[in-house]
């Protein structure tokens, strides 16, 4: 997925409105991975990476159990499921880096 920051979206939107909107398609300027995106958040920390991977078919699974005992938890789950699993790329655009992003909100 490409992550777009705030502002950059900011200045999208504010360019639709400007010349007559529609649907837009608009992704930040990297195209990272699942993985990339926890490594790049704790490199923003400054820390060693700490990430566990837990098989696709073990959570599905885990959906299907859930279901028999909470519907709108296992939803939930295959919502995250559905997000995590498929690719989520829109056209670049912008300019703050996800690593940026991660460093403006920690100095906040």
């Amino acid at each position: 997925m490409n992550p777009i920051d705030g502002s950059d979206l900011a200045g999208v939107a504010a360019d639709a409105l400007e010349h007559g909107g529609g649907t837009i398609v608009v992704g930040g300027p990297e195209t990272l991975t699942i993985r990339q995106i926890a490594e790049t958040a704790f490199a923003a920390l400054g820390k060693p990476p700490r990430i566990r991977s837990l098989p696709v078919g073990a959570l599905r699974a885990a959906v299907s159990l859930l279901r028999l005992f909470s519907r709108h938890t296992s939803e939930l789950l295959a919502f995250q499921l559905a997000v995590l699993t498929r690719d989520m790329v829109a056209p670049a655009t912008g300019h703050v880096t996800l690593l940026d992003h991660f460093r403006q909100r920690l100095a906040v």
